[in-house]
């Protein structure tokens, strides 16, 4: 279950003094109840460029929409006109918060006064608004990242995702504070390992890798990179458009929720807020269980690891399980030896578990 909170932190001086100085300070800014975070793989929640106004989106009374908070008030407010709302955004300036729906990219005046549509889109994935002033979007998540202008116009292609080189998408765009590079996601594949954190020139094109199996990059006033891998947080040297060459990144502590969209569930503003929904390693440590009618649940004696599915075979002794890990794998599980071992193994993802029509080997749909 999702814990229905957002927590904020911060270190007195800037989110630079994570390797020492002040010890940071925490908030936990409950839901209200019955209230329900939306989307919650998909980047659900933005703070302001000046720490000051938390957004987020949340199921209420079975509608999603986006709520503002700012840190001194008691309770919410919900945003008009953002029913379907997720992956919110703000401006540099903070006078304006850009969020997807299905179908569009939109913006809304802070205090709620003015709605526009920007540009036409598939299933979005992600969103940033650069100090150029244009926005900076993933229109689906097969496709390359593309920008708009900020008060509407053509939109024009920005990446190209070279399909030969086995790049499925460019995701969760973050333009660097100079305004003269785009970093995003490069997804190969849906395991964990089978990501890149990607550099782009916006005036030459040139790209380059920084750093694998990473996602959701944030930038700190005080020259460092922040960004997410699994459910854990950590920040590295930046300086202009590149990682300071023998710069060691820095664990932090925080650990926001990340699941498989290449995407982590925080952000972090110009003096150094930082705003996430909660998660952990052990979050992503399950168990199976073999249950039916007329016999009591039986948790299998089997690794606790981060699995998806389970498919039983027709007759019952067997079952393929998805796992998800560097890769994401099929693996088959003989239910009276309790013995779990590697199945369709190749190096690759390998998705979709099932069986053969005449159940006697299990399959990839």
């Amino acid at each position: 279950a999702l814990a229905a909170s957002l927590w904020t932190s911060w270190t007195r001086g800037g989110a630079g003094a994570v390797a020492g100085g002040a010890g940071p300070v925490r908030l936990s800014i409950p839901l209200p109840k019955g209230d329900l975070v939306y989307a919650p793989n998909l980047g659900p929640v933005a703070i302001s460029p000046d720490g000051a106004t938390v957004v987020y989106s949340a199921i209420r009374g079975g509608v999603a929409q986006l709520f503002a908070r700012s840190l001194g008030d008691a309770a919410p407010r919900v945003l008009p006109g953002t029913d379907g709302g997720r992956s919110p955004f703000f401006s540099p300036d903070g006078r304006w918060i850009g969020f997807l729906t299905p179908g569009k990219v939109k913006k809304i005046a802070a205090d709620g006064a003015a709605l526009q549509v920007l540009v036409d889109i598939g299933d979005g994935r992600g969103a940033t608004w650069g100090p150029d002033d244009f926005v900076y979007y993933a229109p689906t998540n097969i496709a390359s990242i593309w920008r708009v202008p900020s008060g509407g116009g053509k939109a024009e292609e920005v990446t190209k995702v070279d399909r030969a080189a086995g790049e499925i998408s460019h995701l969760y765009p973050r333009v660097t504070p100079d305004g003269g590079t785009l970093l995003f996601t490069v997804r190969t594949g849906p395991g964990n390992d089978e990501r890149r954190l990607v550099a782009q020139d916006l005036k030459t094109g040139q790209r380059r890798e920084l750093l694998p199996g990473v996602t959701t990059p944030r930038f700190t006033s005080t020259g460092l990179l922040v960004y997410s891998r699994l459910d854990a947080l950590f920040a590295a040297p930046w300086q202009g458009a590149a990682l300071v060459p023998g710069g060691v990144p820095v664990s932090l502590p925080e650990t926001p929720r990340s699941e498989n969209e290449a995407v982590a569930d925080y952000d972090l503003s110009n003096n150094g807020t930082l705003v996430f929904v909660p998660g952990g390693p052990r979050r992503r440590q399950n168990r199976i269980v073999w249950a039916g009618a007329g016999r009591a649940d039986d948790v299998l004696s089997l690794p606790e690891r981060e699995y998806e599915s389970v498919v039983v075979s027709p007759d019952g002794r067997r079952a393929v399980a998805q796992v998800l890990d560097g890769t994401v794998g099929l693996w088959m599980l003989d239910l009276e030896r309790r013995a779990l071992t590697p199945f369709l193994a190749n190096g690759s993802s390998r998705q979709a578990p099932g069986w053969t029509a005449d159940g006697q080997r299990g399959s990839e749909e």
